[in-house]
């Protein structure tokens, strides 16, 4: 998708979801870097930082190979975090297509407060609501 066409889709399925104050993670590969910031943006989050996702093995890439993706993190609103004892590293390994790992959903769930919304869901999490339509359930 393009990203003006995923803002808009966004917009559309957040409007009643998500409260004026609350977190956003997004996933984005390097060379999409700039249009996930456009993306929190748009959706009216700041950006904060970002988590690096370190992987077993490198897959695809221009100039590099890529061997890890970012999750940025931004804020809407003012809701503080539950733990900040957490590093922005996350060691796993490469699992199924988009398949995110694990470690990842506990980072989350363990700096930012329920409920928890994952938008383009491939794969079915206890304890989530998932949109996408390609959810599947894998046995998490």
């Amino acid at each position: 998708m393009k990203t003006k066409d995923i803002i808009a889709l966004c917009q559309e399925v957040l409007k009643d979801k998500i409260d004026d104050s609350c977190h956003l993670y997004l996933g984005v590969t390097n060379n999409y870097l700039e249009d996930g910031l456009e993306v929190m943006k748009a959706l009216g989050f700041r950006y904060i930082t970002n988590l690096v996702w370190v992987k077993d093995r490198f897959g695809l890439g221009q100039y590099y190979r890529g061997q890890h993706e970012l999750l940025l993190f931004g804020v809407k609103g003012v809701l503080p975090y539950r733990d900040k004892t957490q590093t922005t590293v996350i060691h796993a390994k490469r699992r199924l297509h988009s398949q995110k790992p694990n470690e990842q959903y506990r980072k989350i769930e363990t700096v930012s407060y329920p409920p928890y919304l994952e938008l383009f869901a491939r794969y079915e999490r206890t304890g989530w609501d998932n949109w996408g339509n390609e959810t599947q359930d894998i046995g998490k």
